[in-house]
C-alpha cells in the first residue's frame, strides 16, 4: 500500500512524512503551492501603491485633472463615464459642470493600503530585525521566550509577539506559537499525587463580543468563542493511563479571598520556606508546599489558594515546568478535605 503521505502513530519518528504545506519544521518554498501566489501579490499590492501615489502627485503637479480614462478603482471611472454618457444624450449644454468629475486621488484604497503597510513597518520595530516578513522558519518547531519574559511588566514584549503572529497568519496563512524555555513533554513517572507543576491553561470566556484585539497576550478569537490563555499552576490529585487529574492554584490578582462568595470550595498555600508569607484565609488550616532544586523561577507566593471543587485534568504529553511538592501533611489534608466538600 502506497504511503498517503503522513502518520503520526505506529511509526518510527525517523519515517515520519509530512503531506502538508509547511510539514511542521521542514518548510519549504518549492514545495509550498501558496507561497509564489503570496509573493505575487504582495509585490503588486506595494507596486499599485507606489504607482498610485506617483500618477496623483503628477497630476496635482501638472495642475491637470486625472484622465477620465485613469482606472483606479474600476468602478469609479465606469460610473464616471457613465454619467458623462448621460448627460450628452440629454443635450445638456453644461456637461463639464453636470457630470461627477472623475478621481483626484489614489482612492480610499491606496491610501488605506499605505497607512497599513506605514503601520507594519514601525510595529516591526518592536521585533527582532528581519523577524517581521520572514516566513515560516524551516528549522524550528516552537518559539522559545524567557520565563521571565511573561510577567507582567514585560507585557509590551509578548504583545509584540502576538501581533507578529496575527501578521504572519495574514502573509502566510500560519500563526506562530510560543511557550517558554522550560516547558517540556515530562515523563509520565514526574507526575505524582501532590507535585506541583504549571503549564498552559485554556478556558472560554463570558465575554459576549465579536471582536477580540489580535494582539491581546491572553485573548483569542476563535470559531467556538473568546479563549482565555495563560500559565497556571496546578496540583496533582490523582494519576491515570494518559492523564492526571489536577486542582488550580488562583491569586485572584492578588487578591486572595477578598470578596469570594464560595470561601468554602478554597484552601490558601504558601511556601514552606517562604520568609514573609502572607496570613492564612479562609475556614481551613493552609497547606505548603516546597521548591524544586532545580526550579528558580518565581514559586507559591502572595495569597495563592487552591480550588477543591474545580478538578481538571493534564495529558502526560502535554509542556509543563515541574516546580515543587506538597509536603506529606498537607497533601493528606488536601485528600481529605477534597473528599469531604465534593462527596459528602
Amino acid at each position: 500500500m502506497a504511503d498517503r503521505g503522513y502518520s503520526y502513530r505506529g511509526r518510527n519518528k525517523a519515517n515520519r512524512k509530512y503531506s502538508e504545506p509547511y510539514g511542521g519544521d521542514v518548510w519549504e518554498a518549492s514545495k509550498d503551492p501558496y507561497h509564489e501566489k503570496r509573493v505575487q501579490f504582495s509585490r503588486q499590492r506595494r507596486d499599485s501603491i507606489a504607482s498610485d501615489l506617483k500618477s496623483v502627485a503628477t497630476s496635482r503637479n501638472s495642475g491637470s485633472r486625472v484622465s477620465d480614462r485613469t482606472d483606479y478603482s474600476g468602478k469609479n471611472t465606469q460610473r464616471y463615464n457613465d454619467q458623462r454618457a448621460g448627460s450628452s444624450s440629454a443635450g445638456s449644454s453644461n456637461t463639464s459642470k453636470e457630470c461627477m468629475p472623475p478621481p483626484e486621488s489614489p482612492s480610499e484604497f491606496a491610501s488605506s493600503c499605505q497607512f497599513e503597510t506605514d503601520y507594519y513597518k514601525a510595529a516591526s520595530k518592536r521585533l527582532t530585525q528581519d523577524e517581521w516578513v520572514s516566513p515560516p522558519n524551516p528549522r524550528r518547531r516552537i518559539r522559545r521566550m524567557k520565563r521571565s519574559d511573561y510577567r507582567p511588566s514585560n507585557r509590551d514584549l509578548v504583545v509584540s509577539q502576538k501581533r507578529w503572529s496575527a501578521a504572519s497568519t495574514t502573509m502566510y496563512g500560519h500563526g506562530v506559537s510560543f511557550l517558554r524555555d522550560t516547558d517540556i513533554k515530562n515523563p509520565v513517572d514526574a507526575y505524582r499525587p501532590g507535585v506541583v507543576f504549571s503549564a498552559p491553561f485554556h478556558t472560554s470566556t463570558t465575554l459576549d463580543e465579536a471582536y477580540v484585539k489580535s494582539d491581546d497576550p491572553n485573548l483569542t478569537a476563535s470559531p467556538f468563542g473568546t479563549i482565555c490563555s495563560k500559565y497556571r499552576k496546578l496540583i496533582v490529585l490523582n494519576t491515570y493511563g494518559e492523564h492526571c487529574t489536577v486542582l488550580p492554584i488562583y491569586t485572584h490578582n492578588g487578591k486572595g479571598l477578598d470578596g469570594k462568595k464560595f470561601v468554602a470550595e478554597f484552601i490558601t498555600i504558601r511556601d514552606r520556606y517562604d520568609r514573609k508569607p502572607a496570613p492564612e484565609e479562609g475556614l481551613y488550616p493552609g497547606i505548603y508546599a516546597v521548591r524544586n532544586s532545580t526550579f528558580t523561577g518565581k514559586f507559591i507566593g502572595g495569597r495563592s489558594c487552591v480550588k477543591l471543587t474545580e478538578t481538571c485534568s493534564h495529558r502526560y504529553d502535554a509542556m509543563a515546568t515541574m516546580e515543587g511538592m506538597l509536603d506529606e501533611v498537607s497533601m493528606e489534608r488536601l485528600i481529605d478535605l477534597f473528599t469531604a466538600v465534593n462527596f459528602t
